[in-house]
């Protein structure tokens, strides 16, 4: 063969060794998207379960915060009506205390103004209280508990000393 059929002969074969070669897919060669989606599975086991979990958790977080909510509402509910009650008990003092010799009177009406300003400073904590989040609750309520119970020691502190003061 002459040298220029030997240049187009292997011209020839490159080209057709080229083509065949262009069938196949590449390492590069992304899949079509439908193959994409079919290889993906639905979603696991795990995710659901996570779902289910951060649900539960949710949940958990909502009963709290009705929980937490149902306490505030029943302790306001409940100092609430003990405040009357101390609210009662001086005005049964003042009403005891105008009995007296006046000089016992004038004391005994300064010790129920007091009186009255402790459960007025306190009724006003006590409406404060719905607003304040769960970490300030716990410290409001043992701040009002003893608040409140410091107010009822007063009274009886001054029902005892008025009662020195006016023996039947």
């Amino acid at each position: 063969m002459k040298p220029t059929h030997w240049i187009i002969t292997i011209g020839s074969a490159a080209v057709v060794g080229l083509g065949a070669g262009c069938d196949r897919p590449t390492e590069t060669t992304k899949p079509p998207a439908a193959e994409v989606v079919r290889e993906t599975p639905p979603q696991s086991e795990v995710a659901q379960k996570a779902n289910q979990e951060a649900e539960k958790a949710v949940q958990n977080l909502e009963n709290q915060a009705n929980q937490l909510k149902a306490q505030k509402t029943e302790f306001v509910s409940r100092l609430r009506q003990e405040l009357a009650e101390l609210n009662k008990q001086i005005d049964q003092f003042a009403e005891r205390a105008a009995l007296a010799s006046e000089p016992i009177k004038v004391e005994s009406e300064v010790k129920a103004q007091e009186l009255r300003a402790k459960v007025t400073r306190l009724g006003e904590q006590l409406d404060q209280l719905p607003a304040t989040t769960e970490s300030a609750w716990m410290e409001a309520k043992e701040v009002l508990a003893k608040a409140y119970d410091e107010a009822k020691q007063s009274i009886n502190t001054a029902r005892e000393w008025l009662g020195e003061k006016i023996k039947p």
